[in-house]
């Protein structure tokens, strides 16, 4: 069955209007509870259809319950959980969040709408495993070189921090990745999004711009995914 619902536990009718509006433009469908106790019944019965399952901070007073009990289903793959909650946290404090109480991961209510996107298709679809991961890049674009930091990464490509300066979305050029000032991973990238930064807009995400890694090699490929896959691990172990 293909895994088209997202259960969201939350009862604020203005964020559940902007959450329908949002989830126009994914292709999946969401279905809003406002207890545990009816959250835990769409889970038993509504299991294999479910991509997702995000529950409010405030109601989710069992949360631990329900993951515990979810855990104890017999699924045939686990259904993430995300914790959503009205205060940003930094991705060291998602990571400790997740590692304490078992969620997949964490998100704010607060978020820009894009954010809420990129949240959904990455987490529901499960297509990738994208790590934070802060390293020192040199990305060229445009006859244009930013010297600056990856703020996480996948093997389909990355997003580096910018500010005040950014190449156009559709730029084509390369981001080398340093450690020790040393070059050990460079690939062909396409810019394929421009976050400007925004004072007024609460996002879990810096200013910068998304890159598309384009025609990447089989050994930067397994290189990416041993970093990742690395990354993960130590994460999981925080």
């Amino acid at each position: 069955m293909l895994r088209e619902n997202i259960l969201v536990l939350e009862s604020n009718p203005d964020f559940l209007t902007f959450l329908d509006g949002v989830f126009c433009e994914t292709r999946f469908k969401f279905i809003a509870v406002d207890s545990f106790k009816e959250a835990f019944s769409k889970i038993k019965t509504l299991a294999p259809s479910l991509a997702l399952v995000i529950l409010d901070f405030e109601l989710a007073t069992d949360d631990v319950e329900i993951l515990e009990r979810q855990r104890r289903l017999d699924f045939d793959e686990p259904i993430p959980v995300l914790m959503m909650g009205n205060v940003m946290l930094t991705s060291d404090e998602i990571v400790q969040l997740c590692s304490d109480s078992g969620y997949t991961g964490y998100v704010c209510r607060q978020m820009a709408r894009e954010d809420w996107l990129q949240v959904i298709n990455t987490m529901a679809l499960g297509e990738e495993r994208t790590v934070f991961f802060p390293v020192e890049v040199v990305a060229r674009f445009s006859g244009m070189e930013f010297k600056t930091e990856c703020f996480s990464l996948n093997t389909k490509g990355a997003f580096i921090k910018l500010a005040g300066q950014y190449p156009e979305a559709g730029a084509k050029g390369s981001v080398a990745f340093l450690h020790q000032g040393q070059t050990f991973l460079e690939a062909k990238s396409e810019v394929v999004f421009v976050r400007p930064f925004q004072p007024h807009v609460v996002s879990v995400h810096p200013s910068g711009v998304g890159l598309k890694f384009v025609d990447l090699e089989t050994q930067h490929l397994r290189l990416l995914e041993t970093l990742i896959r690395k990354k993960k691990n130590l994460d999981d172990d925080q």
